[in-house]
């Protein structure tokens, strides 16, 4: 887009007469500036505006949020940054950093997001952006250029917002800004953990977000977030893999990826609920999707603490899933996930290898598959996704490609089996309540409630009871005398 097209634009954009009104609040000029001018340079959508408010950065932004009958909400008043939302848009005032705008976009990250625009109190458009870095140039010629040596050292999570929008837009990385990453990049380790969850979220939750890991990894940043990895790295696995166990999960995350483009393909039928699964969230605005990339990048990371060899010269991992289950919950932890994330995640590690074991047979039993799917009623997908990954991601001299077409084979007839005959069945659940218990058998409440009606929930799922009345009747003999 032309710059004189793209200043047309502006005009469109929501309440930007009563934006420019405000301008004559503040001594100096009103800008709106970075990613929001950077998304109308590139004709994307704009929801999001970035508003350089003068020295009036608080007042500007509680006379627009009363005149739009928005929210009101602080972000940092030592530094003047207040946020204003109005249904799904969002209005970021901030007062100018230095004595001039020339001064303030001096100080931001890169120059595709030092482009400022001038806001004229009657509304009228500038014949030309303030671009004093030519950063349009680099915008359009795909590079991503710091402003200054220190970007980092001011902020470090720019490093990870750098990797972010490099993915996002498809931009090169200049060798400065890699040489700069690699400096700086222990700055990390003083940066909040929250910060940094929220834009590793949004980096898994690119579609191929596995190039962006490898990236990092190259330089040094994903060995900087998560120590564990050095272990992996220097961990060799057996003759089903030909990789190490970093390597592999790398891989995993990569197969991962492509599993969920390609849901119809893997999952047929079944994909719209893979997909409502993966799309849902424990958390708003990070997706379970990302979660279970999260999870399958680190699948493995027990083995390092689980290896052993045996008397010909085989390695071996015995436990490592529950191992690493435990790891993932901490490292979770110190990423600041919610409880909910934080089990969820520890799950799917820990229970990664249940699908193989249950599909270790032709036929598994529906005894089996009930207990599969209610120990991990909220994950099972998840789970399935990671153990195709997996085999996907083991090519070792062991590893045969018939295996996999015998594996997918195998699943399909798992799922098939649960929409069948177990689906319909939980669609008519609880069979049984606590209730049912005081009123039908006089029993009364206590840690025994939960095991009857877990049996009797299993009973159901199985088959062997078909309604209530045999609920009942299955639940007075489990329960024992009276």
């Amino acid at each position: 887009m032309n710059t004189k097209k793209m200043l047309q634009r502006i005009a469109l954009l929501p309440y930007w007469k009563e934006i420019s009104a405000l301008e004559s609040l503040s001594g100096l000029p009103f800008y709106l500036v970075g990613g929001s001018v950077r998304d109308l340079l590139l004709e994307r959508p704009v929801s999001d505006l970035d508003i350089v408010a003068g020295r009036q950065a608080v007042a500007a932004a509680r006379e627009f949020a009363g005149v739009a009958q928005g929210a009101f909400v602080p972000l940092d008043w030592a530094r003047e940054t207040v946020r204003v939302v109005v249904d799904d848009n969002v209005f970021d005032f901030s007062a100018i950093k230095g004595n001039t705008i020339i001064e303030d976009l001096a100080k931001r990250d890169f120059t595709i997001n030092a482009i400022a625009v001038k806001v004229d109190s009657q509304g009228r458009l500038p014949e030309k952006l303030t671009d004093p870095f030519n950063g349009v140039r680099d915008l359009y010629a795909r590079r991503l250029i710091p402003c200054s040596d220190g970007i980092f050292l001011a902020d470090p999570l720019r490093i990870l917002r750098a990797y972010r929008l490099a993915a996002a837009i498809g931009l090169l990385m200049s060798e400065g800004l890699v040489q700069l990453i690699s400096r700086d990049r222990k700055g990390l380790t003083r940066t909040s953990p929250e910060r940094i969850r929220d834009e590793l979220f949004l980096i898994l939750a690119h579609r191929q977000s596995n190039r962006t890991i490898k990236e990092m990894d190259a330089a040094g940043i994903i060995s900087t977030l998560f120590p564990e990895t050095d272990l992996m790295k220097k961990t060799a696995q057996d003759r089903y893999h030909h990789l190490d166990v970093w390597e592999h999960s790398l891989v995993a995350l990569e197969k991962l990826e492509e599993i969920i483009l390609d849901l119809p393909g893997f999952f047929d039928v079944y994909s719209p609920d893979v997909s409502a699964f993966l799309e849902s969230s424990l958390v708003r605005g990070r997706p379970v999707k990302s979660l279970v990339k999260l999870a399958a990048l680190f699948h493995d990371a027990g083995k390092p603490r689980t290896r052993f060899m045996d008397e010909h010269g085989a390695a071996h991992f015995h436990g490592h899933e529950r191992a690493g289950g435990i790891m993932m919950k901490k490292m979770a932890k110190r990423l600041k996930l919610s409880r909910r994330e934080t089990e969820f995640a520890a799950r799917l590690v820990s229970g990664h290898m249940h699908p193989h074991h249950l599909l270790s047979v032709s036929s598994p039993s529906l005894k089996s598959l009930v207990r599969f799917l209610g120990r991990y009623a909220d994950c099972f997908w998840g789970l399935f996704c990671i153990y195709y990954a997996d085999l996907l991601a083991k090519q070792g001299p062991e590893s045969e490609k018939s295996r996999l077409v015998k594996a997918h084979d195998r699943l399909m007839s798992l799922v098939s089996s649960y929409f069948r005959e177990i689906r319909p069945r939980q669609i008519k659940m609880p069979i049984l309540t606590g209730r049912d218990l005081i009123e039908e058998l006089g029993l009364k409440p206590g840690p025994l409630f939960k095991e009857i009606l877990k049996k009797t929930e299993e009973a159901y799922l199985e088959g062997r009871i078909e309604d209530k009345r045999e609920a009942i009747e299955f639940a007075r003999r489990i329960s024992g005398p009276e």
